[in-house]
């Protein structure tokens, strides 16, 4: 049941989904998505790009930026770090297994070499290295490097990446800093903790 789960990650995502404006600045700060009704809603200073969003049923998945560069208003919060997080949706079956249920084995799933081929951007589960995994407070986190072909242009291989559960949906979040302005692990780590905690912290429906 498992490996189920960690395929549900690699499937393709579609269609559009509604989100919430930020008043007088045409940007988005959060979205709600799949049938499970999960509101992904970052720290301070990040926004959904909408060109990125992409929602069905089951299947979600959006790209977080820097509020400034995605507005066209003045005045506008920026995060702390010049990063992107990009986040994955997959609403769960009733007889799918929650990664707060064992998410130590989870963990052992996820880095198999079964378990990079969800790690890797393309599917192949030699570009991927693992450099450190835990497991804090049911969340599943893991250091690596991805070889293949970034999403966001510019954006380091290296990088962090958590799973977790909210309500029946599993999310994986993954924390992509910039070649040019890279970020240590420490500082990489604390800013994917800020979003695990505020899309814990969101609304759903149950």
């Amino acid at each position: 049941m498992w490996r189920a789960g960690i395929n549900a990650l690699c499937l393709a995502f579609l269609t559009a989904c509604d989100a919430f404006p930020l008043p007088g600045s045409g940007t988005d700060p959060g979205v709600t998505v799949t049938r499970s009704q999960i509101t992904l809603l970052g720290p301070t200073g990040y926004c959904v790009d909408p060109k990125s969003v992409q929602n069905s049923e089951k299947q979600a998945f959006a790209i977080f930026g820097n509020c400034a560069a995605l507005s066209t208003g003045l005045f506008i919060p920026q995060p702390r770090e010049r990063a992107v997080a990009l986040a994955s949706v997959s609403s769960l079956g009733l007889e799918t297994p929650r990664i707060s249920e064992a998410p130590d084995t989870f963990l052992d799933v996820i880095t198999s070499d079964v378990g990079k081929v969800a790690l890797s951007r393309t599917g192949d589960p030699e570009t991927v290295e693992i450099f450190e995994s835990f497991v804090d407070d049911g969340t599943v986190y893991i250091f690596l490097n991805d070889g293949s072909e970034t999403a966001v242009p510019g954006t380091a291989d290296r990088f962090w990446r958590a799973y977790f559960d909210v309500s029946d949906a599993l999310i994986t979040v993954s924390l992509q800093h910039f070649d040019e302005e890279p970020l240590s692990r420490s500082e990489g780590l604390s800013a994917l903790r800020d979003f695990v905690r505020h899309f814990q912290d969101q609304p759903s429906a149950d």
